[in-house]
């Protein structure tokens, strides 16, 4: 075990590295003209894997308070990017869904992101893309089992990560 992130001091390097990663995520939501719904194109991704959902499914999927997944649903709603319809097994509950505009939207940004991810790795080994790979879902597995999310969702949203981006 590192000692090296037992003090504020140690970890700060890597929460500017990790906060960094969520601005060029930010950035590319924006140039992909997606709405400003924050973790927009998250609950596209995982409407793209998942199909029509429940908000209670999809805040579950997305490590997300279900007030949470439902302000992001009604944001995309209003944009477009999904339609809502009863479910037809229980008349009380939505499941929501895609739209083409929502299908597009998420096409732009992985897109975006494989280009502009290929440019910045140009010149990079391909030993050191597989490092970066490597390290990444080590931390992402790895935190999600400190902050106790199961190892069958950890698994299964690292599997996720490698076969798509954005994930």
């Amino acid at each position: 075990m590192s000692k090296q992130f037992r003090s504020e001091a140690g970890v700060t390097p890597l929460l500017n590295e990790i906060r960094g990663i969520g601005a060029i995520l930010r950035e590319l939501q924006r140039r992909a003209s997606l709405p400003r719904v924050a973790g927009g194109w998250g609950v596209l991704a995982q409407l793209d894997r998942s199909g029509p959902s429940r908000v209670s499914a999809l805040a579950r999927e997305l490590h997300v308070d279900a007030s949470v997944a439902s302000r992001q649903l009604a944001g995309l709603e209003e944009a477009g990017y999904v339609e809502r319809e009863r479910d037809p097994e229980d008349g009380r509950a939505w499941l929501y869904d895609l739209t083409g505009e929502g299908t597009a939207g998420l096409a732009r940004v992985r897109s975006t992101l494989s280009a502009e991810l290929d440019a910045a790795v140009e010149d990079w080994d391909a030993e050191d893309v597989e490092v970066l790979v490597t390290g990444l879902a080590r931390l992402n597995r790895d935190y999600r089992r400190v902050i106790g999310i199961g190892a069958d969702d950890a698994a299964t949203d690292a599997g996720e990560t490698t076969e798509e981006v954005p994930a």
